[in-house]
């Protein structure tokens, strides 16, 4: 039975986006968006009309995303981080926004209450902008002023097709339930979906991680890891390497992706990240781990390495 009403919004989710170097897209674990309060997308290009005849003789639209407004209360630093270019330095607490930084892109998850059940929904590729600092003063009661993200849902090639969005219900439909209840644990996509008991395996147990080389303390830290799929490590000046150490089952495997692989060693529990390219001027390595295990669904990291600028 089709749903007759709309109305609400619950579990915005948001994956990070990563280009691996041959040039394919992965998607990070989905993670929640807590307090989101309100959510307008309005459709992005123009409907062109030739005339003859008298008449419309030839209408196309193009379809180039929507424009987005997300109204939320809280925006979490995991978000700010990757969307927006924030910098977290875990030893002194603070979030830094560097003027000429760029937010990673990412897909948007959430549902729409119905009268039925819940509609869930999916823009794949997504880019976001700093929304309003507002605020104030107290009066006779609180009134909370949430942050209006500014995103922009734009097509996306993916697995042959040209896509922007996707949306599912729910149905008795053995692999259509198995899309629907898992629709929050990874971004769906078509050509990665063979049956539905791949979609219903148990995922492998999450891992964390822990700076060896250099030392922690006096610029060097870690943070993220764990239930958290992003992973933060910055390291002082003159730094040639970085070691990190997993702390896995046996059963685990661990393979590396993305931007700057190519400088990453992984071997069994260990992870070494060659640096010296940044060394003496800093800078930034990205890369993903992903964590397989046998009959077991797959989960990713997202890490980030920064090495301090000379005099930092």
């Amino acid at each position: 039975m089709a749903e007759k009403l709309i109305y609400g919004l619950d579990k915005v989710h948001f994956a990070p986006i990563t280009v691996e170097a041959d040039g394919s897209i992965t998607f990070g674990t989905p993670m929640r968006l807590y307090g989101a309060t309100e959510f307008k997308a309005s459709p992005a290009g123009e409907s062109v009309k030739i005339y003859a005849d008298n008449g419309v003789y030839y209408e196309v639209s193009a379809n180039q995303g929507y424009e987005v407004e997300l109204s939320i209360h809280n925006v979490p630093r995991e978000f700010e981080t990757h969307a927006l270019g924030v910098v977290y330095d875990e030893e002194n607490g603070t979030m830094t926004e560097v003027a000429n930084a760029k937010g990673g892109a990412f897909a948007l998850l959430w549902e729409f209450e119905t009268d039925q059940s819940p509609t869930r929904h999916l823009f794949y590729n997504c880019t976001a902008t700093r929304g309003d600092i507002e605020s104030k003063s107290l009066e006779d009661k609180i009134d909370a002023s949430p942050t209006t993200l500014k995103i922009t849902a734009s097509p996306i090639e993916l697995d042959g097709e040209k896509i922007v969005k996707v949306r599912t219900v729910a149905s008795e439909s053995p692999s259509a339930k198995a899309i629907y209840d898992n629709w929050y644990k990874t971004v769906f996509r078509k050509g990665e979906i063979s049956n539905s008991e791949e979609l219903t395996q148990p995922q492998t147990a999450d891992v964390t991680f822990d700076l060896t080389t250099p030392t922690k303390g006096a610029g060097n830290t870690i943070s993220g890891g764990g239930a958290t799929k992003t992973v933060t490590v910055n390291v002082a000046n003159q730094t040639q390497s970085v070691v990190l150490s997993v702390t896995k089952t046996a059963q685990q495997t661990l393979r590396k992706s993305g931007t700057d692989s190519d400088v990453v060693n992984n071997s069994g529990d260990t992870v070494t990240v060659d640096t010296s390219t940044i060394a003496v001027d800093g800078g930034t390595k990205t890369f993903a781990l992903t964590v397989s295990e046998t009959g077991k669904t797959s989960i990713k990291y997202d890490i980030t390495l920064t090495v301090a600028g000379a005099g930092v």
